[in-house]
């Protein structure tokens, strides 16, 4: 079982920035920004009808994934080949957290992984999966939301659009749902 996240981790994360020593320098890295993850996507779909139609489609499937039955071993394969067309994508996720070096081309990233050792590339890789991976919502207490809407108090002083992380746009995302959710169930359970 995975822990909860930590919610002082979570508000600060637009801030962060992780050194990693390697045999070349340092690697500075920082959590995907939503804005940059969206420039991203978009981009990317915008290069063809293909990619239009497998992003949409990944989305479906996630929505279905969320349902109890879930994914059916079609479905589920279907996923994982979808994924795979959108490697680029990643790719281009990956280089949105360099802060220094900055790759701006797939053949720049795929350059600086080949020149560190096999040990400081899985570090690198791991962490860039940790930069860009979707929040895991179900491990979120979403009861700070509820007192920083209540209260009007802010998620962290200096937090804009400008500069929210993935993550963090996942979490509020959520507690808005989350709230539209009781509101819609207040709401059905008096018209019974």
């Amino acid at each position: 079982m995975s822990n909860p996240i930590d919610l002082t981790t979570l508000v600060t994360q637009h801030r962060a920035v992780w050194p990693l020593e390697t045999s070349i320098g340092t690697i500075t890295l920082k959590y995907l920004r939503r804005t940059d993850a969206d420039a991203i996507r978009n981009a990317w779909m915008g290069e063809s009808e293909d990619n239009m139609a497998i992003a949409l489609r990944v989305d479906q499937l996630k929505q279905i994934a969320e349902f109890p039955d879930g994914l059916d071993a079609a479905k589920a394969t279907e996923f994982l080949e979808l994924v795979v067309k959108m490697q680029p994508v990643f790719d281009r996720f990956a280089m949105g957290c360099f802060v220094e070096p900055q790759p701006t081309t797939v053949e720049e990233l795929e350059a600086l992984f080949a020149a560190l050792t096999p040990s400081e590339e899985e570090m690198l890789s791991a962490a860039l999966v940790k930069l860009t991976a979707p929040l895991p919502v179900h491990l979120i207490n979403y009861s700070m939301a509820m007192l920083v809407k209540e209260y009007g108090l802010p998620l962290a002083n200096d937090l804009t659009v400008e500069n929210l992380t993935e993550q963090q746009a996942q979490y509020l995302e959520e507690a808005s749902r989350r709230e539209s959710q009781q509101l819609i169930d207040v709401m059905n359970a008096g018209s019974k």
